[in-house]
This record gives structure tokens, sequence and C-alpha cells, in this order.
């Protein structure tokens, strides 16, 4: 019987994909695409991570499945109470790995975005949240197995980092003191991590004018703790943290990325996420044998390190590095240790990476600057392909012949050049209203008055009585006209900077089902952007309605709002890709119209001889079979 092995590359961009073949770059993809099937795809609406991967475990629409969003507004709560769209219990479809198991199938999911807390019944799960927050603050929220995010302490001020000052160092509140031979005076500070003190100091071995070398420790003793050079990378520390009242085992790395001159202190220290050492999987021992042999995981490799200036970008493809080579190896260990029928894993590398570094339009960037964009891009992708090679040598380890491998993604990305505010505009309009709170003297959104406020990427929720907490507008005509004028307002909206309308589209809630999208989660008004512009629901009572896009450097690389059939050539696609390998594939085809990504989960059970998930509205890919 045909086992499935299907990877999540996400962000993937099919003509970046095609670019890197043509120079072999890819050697691992590019022979399951030569040797197989190779397709682009439709995403769903929205076009991002969230709604697409529960698209392609159910088969279902977001209007089906219900993550409608990177957060989901619930009806009936506050406009502004939104849920993060990774926790699995807000998925309402069935999921193809609770179909398989119905059929006696053994699952395996690692890492695989929107499974957490678990849901199968008798398979391994490793993780499974997923959200890419990391330091930045985002709406949907990192992991809540997450003992700490990532931390950057430095000298200087950087955005969102933990300022450190240092002092003449007190050496005899020390232990062992003479081991510290330093040619400057030693200086100390302390710091902070996942709330367990360090003591920090900095000297210098080999220099009487610049610090070269600094220790942390968590006891004043100079011959105990981690000593780090400069541009140093240390191994992983475990610790025990206090979490909810409760002790858990952690680990995490830090690199000191630099010290600075005697006299002008420049320290800045990274500070990996700290996730826990067990608790992450299904069944719970699973994670203490991964750790024990691939090491601890790192769940979380965020590019907003980058992007606040803590980090350089061979330190951001570290991190990425060991996550993809981890998670090869536990593939490679799961996959022989217990019977399996469909493994499934999810990688986020590409998707971080483009947001951060990947530029279409080069002419805004620097010589420098390019070259960081492209080697660091090209290499992200080397490190997806080195993944696939891992999966694809660990299924011909554990002796299975017939093994099919599918790749996807779940969205691709198209150039960013502006912001547009859209709850800005809605007050600018007159649909939010807003008042002074005689507490706290602040303003606050004046809910009794308001009509409409939006809510997520693609929605404007209409705040409508018997539904939603102090409702202003009355259900019938009253809404319906409401609807009407928000749609009318979005199309007005026009940047002054380009003449350009930032809203491609914009549809009544029941308009927007022929897209997938409509729906008591969806909102009473569902619109797009035009490729070029990131939507913002941050309410901003001063300042442009419109701002610059920049993400680290100008401009940026974006997906969400934008349709899913946008392709803007050499400025991206929102289109996926999708590679077939294994028996009965069709060798050397490449399909001349893209598939729909509600095709994935019918055709997996196709392969596994099984019934699609329940609530799946996809097809069958008959024709990529011989």
């Amino acid at each position: 019987m045909t086992k499935v092995v299907m990877i999540g590359l996400d962000a993937a961009i099919p003509t970046w994909v095609q670019k890197y073949f043509k120079i072999g770059r890819l050697p691992n993809m590019k022979k399951l695409a030569d040797e197989g099937t190779w397709s682009e795809v439709i995403p769903a609406f929205p076009t991002h991570t969230a709604s697409n991967w529960n698209t392609v475990s159910t088969g279902a629409w977001p209007k089906t499945h219900g993550v409608t969003d990177m957060v989901v507004h619930l009806p009936g709560t506050p406009l502004t109470e939104i849920k993060s769209g990774f926790y699995s219990d807000l998925c309402q479809a069935e999921q193809i790995w609770t179909t398989a198991e119905k059929f006696d199938k053994q699952c395996i999911l690692l890492k695989y975005i929107g499974s957490w807390p678990p849901n199968m019944k008798k398979g391994i799960q490793i993780e499974g949240f997923g959200a890419p927050g990391g330091p930045g603050s985002r709406p949907w929220g990192s992991s809540p197995l997450s003992i700490s995010n990532s931390s950057c302490y430095c000298t200087s001020t950087l955005e969102n980092a933990i300022l450190v000052n240092f002092s003449e160092a007190k050496l005899l509140d020390w232990r062992n003191k003479p081991n510290l031979l330093s040619h400057i005076p030693i200086l100390e500070s302390e710091i902070k991590i996942a709330g367990l003190v360090y003591n920090v100091l900095l000297f210098s071995l080999d220099s009487k004018s610049v610090y070269d070398t600094a220790l942390f420790t968590r006891e004043k003793d100079a011959t105990k703790g981690v000593l780090l050079k400069k541009g140093q990378l240390s191994d992983w520390i475990t610790e025990n943290f206090t979490v909810s009242d409760k002790i858990t085992k952690g680990a995490f790395r830090m690199k000191l990325i630099d010290i600075g001159l005697y006299g002008k202190v420049n320290f800045k220290l990274f500070i990996s996420q700290v996730f826990p050492l067990d608790g992450w999987s299904f069944p719970d021992t699973i994670s203490k044998e991964l750790v024990d042999r691939c090491g601890p995981f790192l769940e979380s490799i965020s590019h907003f390190p980058y992007v606040f200036g803590w980090i350089d970008e061979d330190t951001y493809l570290d991190d990425a590095a060991y996550q993809a080579k981890w998670m090869g190896n536990a593939t490679k260990f799961l996959l022989s240790r217990d019977r399996w029928d469909l493994y499934m894993t999810q990688w986020h590398g590409i998707d971080n990476t483009q947001h951060a570094f990947l530029r279409f339009d080069k002419s805004v960037l620097t010589e420098q600057e390019a070259q960081i964009c492209d080697k660091t891009v090209l290499r992200t992708y080397e490190i997806a392909d080195e993944l696939v090679g891992d999966i694809v040598q660990a299924t011909k380890n554990s002796q299975d012949p017939d093994v099919c491998t599918i790749v996807i993604s779940d969205h691709g990305h198209v150039m960013g050049k502006r912001r547009f505010f859209i709850n800005s505009y809605l007050y600018q309009r007159g649909f939010i209203k807003l008042k002074r709170d005689p507490a706290s003297n602040k303003m606050t959104v004046d809910w009794e008055n308001t009509s409409a406020f939006s809510q997520g990427m693609v929605h404007v929720y209409v705040n409508l009585k018997g539904r939603d907490p102090h409702g202003s507008v009355k259900p019938g005509k009253e809404y319906n006209e409401t609807v009407r004028n928000v749609i009318d307002a979005l199309y007005d909206a026009k940047d002054p900077k380009t003449g350009t309308r930032p809203i491609a589209l914009a549809l009544s809630n029941q308009e927007a089902e022929f897209i997938g999208l409509s729906g008591e989660r969806a909102g009473d008004v569902v619109f797009a952007t035009n490729p070029v512009y990131a939507g913002d629901n941050r309410l901003k009572l001063s300042g442009d309605l419109f701002e610059d896009l920049k993400v680290g450097f100008i401009d940026g690389s974006i997906h969400g709002a934008q349709l899913p059939s946008v392709d803007m050539g050499e400025h991206g696609t929102i289109k996926s890709m999708f590679i077939a390998n294994g028996p009965k594939i069709k060798r050397g085809y490449v399909r001349e119209s893209p598939i729909n990504i509600v095709d994935i989960a019918p055709t997996i059970s196709h392969i596994l001889n099984i019934d699609p998930p329940k609530n799946s509205e996809g097809r069958i890919l008959y024709d990529i079979f011989e």
C-alpha cells in the first residue's frame, strides 16, 4: 500500500523555485519534479498561512473550516476580541489525519501548522502551533508552548531590545577571581533571561584596548558559566524555569554579537527562543526521545531579530539551518521507529526570510544590501531543499518501497510598496467614533456610535445590534445600507502619492462566498488589496493614511490581502507550487493550468485509498497519475 509524505514549504514561490532549478541550486526538489509532476497552485483567500494550511489539511475553503484569517473574530464577542488562527480547535472541518485514523492509518505530524493542541487519537505529533510571531508584536502571537521568545540585551537603543548598563566590577563579591586575567578594567552587569538572573563580566584576554571576552554565569564564580568571544555562539544551555508556578526545564543558545572598546562599550547579546525540553509531543514521551537524539528543539526562527538590528543575516541563517536539520533528523528517527502511512510537516523558513530579505525592486537597495538579500534568500531555499533531501532519504531508510512524496507551498509573495491604515480610514469617513475615557484620559472607541470596524487582514465588521456587544446598527435595511456604504468608501480610497486605489475588491459577506470566504466568522465586508499594498488595521489618530513599506530594508515582500491569482511576473506571484513524485505519478509532467489548494487533501486520500475528509470541497487530481 502506498504511503504519503507531504512536505510543506511556507511561501515557496514557484517562479523562484524554477529559477533556482535552472542554476542547479535545488537538486533534491528538481529531481522530484523532473521524475514526477509539477504544477502551480491557486491558494485560498486570504492568501496567508493560517487559512491555507488548514485548507491543505481539510480540502475545505475557509468559509467551511472556519479559519478565516491569521486571527479569528468569533461572533458575539467584542469586535476588538480575536483568537490566534493557529489553534487547532478553531478548525471546524475534518482534517486528513482524522480521516486516515478512521481507516486504521498511522499518521505522523511534525510541526504541521494549526494542529496544536493535538486532536489525533493514535498517531505521533511533534508540536504544531507554528504561528510566526517571535519577538515582534503580532496579533496571532507565538507558540503557547514557548518559555520565552528570542531577546537581545545591549548598551545601545534597538527596537524591542533590553538596555544593559555596565560598571566597574566589584571583584570582592566574586569567587575564584585569579582566573580573570584581564588587560583592562573588568566591567560588570546582570541580565534576566526568562526570569533567571545571569551575571555578566566583560574583560580582555588579548588586548589593552578592546573587550574580547564575556562571562555569563548564574553564580558569581569565574570558573562557572559560559565564556564567549565576540561573534561566538554558545552550546545549548539548559536551565530550570518557572512557568505558571511550575518548574519547566528549557534550553536556549546565546550569541555574543559585539562587546566594544575600552571606554566605549558596545555590548550586544542575542538569546534564542527559550523552549521546553518536553511537553510538545503526542504521546508525551516522544519529545524527550527526540531531544536525546537530535538536541533541543528550536521552534521559532523569526526574522524580527534581524529587522530589529539585533543580529546579522548569518546568525539568522544559523537558526534556520539548525531547525531544518533538526526536523530532518527527527523525521529519520520517527519514520524508522514505528509503522506509518501518512507523514506531514511544514517549514516556515522561506516565508520568514522573504518578508525580511526578498526585494523584487533592487533599485531601492544599495549594492551591498542587494547582495545580502540575494544571498540570504538563496541560502534559505537551499536549506529547504536540504530538508526535502533529508526527508526523502528518511523514507528510503525506512525501507518502504511505495512512498509518494508531495512538496507544496501555501502561497507566494509579491512586491510590497505601501501600507494602508484601514481603521484610520474608516475613522476619517465617520464609521468609527471615539471618546475620551475619563479614567485613563485616553481616546477609545465609542462603540455605541461606531458602525463598522476592521479586524484581521481582510475583514470589516458591522457593529450589529443583537450580535455584537454594544451594537449600534439595526438589522435589515440599516445593516444593508452600512455594508454598501463601507464598500463604497473602500473603493473611494486613493493613495495621494501614487494615485492608486489600495482596494482591488470589496464584497459583502454573501457575495464573498464565491471566493470561499463567508459565513459568521468572516467580515460583513471582505476586501482584497491591490498587490503592492499591505493593509494595516491599527487605528492612528494622526498622520497619513498611507506610508512607505519598510521591513528591515526599504519595501517589503508581502502576501495575505492579495487575491490568489495575482501574478506580477518579475515582481512575484501569490500562486504557490506543487510537486508529486512516486508510484503511478506521471514522470516529467508539467500541468498547464494551476490546481486549487483544496485539491491536495482529496488527492492524498486517493493515494492512501481512503475517503477524502468529510468536509472536503476539492477534487482528486486524476490527471497527475499514470
